[in-house]
């Protein structure tokens, strides 16, 4: 493989992966639905891609879907460092959002 291609977010989960820490559950019947609304509240130029070039990002049609967050991610984070190693967290929906 010459490289591979990875979200903000897919990086940081994998790259805490490959040291050993599994962060977040990321198997998509684990995930949270998100409405496509509420995914463009999130990625607010998601808007403005045309059809297929959503489609290169698995974006079809107008959901629900179920997409790792950078919120299920600052949730993961959330935790005391023994929680975080010990077992992944598990997103639920309203986690899309993040405020400590």
């Amino acid at each position: 493989m010459i490289y591979r291609r990875f979200s903000c977010v897919g990086f940081v989960i994998e790259a805490y992966r490959a040291a050993g820490i599994d962060l977040l559950i990321t198997d998509e019947n684990d995930l949270p639905l998100i409405s496509y609304q509420e995914l463009r509240r999130v990625y607010p130029l998601l808007g403005r891609l045309a059809t297929n070039r959503r489609k290169q990002f698995g974006i079809v049609g107008d959901g629900p879907f179920r997409i790792v967050l950078p919120g299920y991610l600052f949730h993961s984070l959330a935790r005391t460092e023994r929680v975080i190693r010990r077992k992944p967290y598990k997103p639920r929906s309203g986690d899309e959002q993040f405020a400590k």
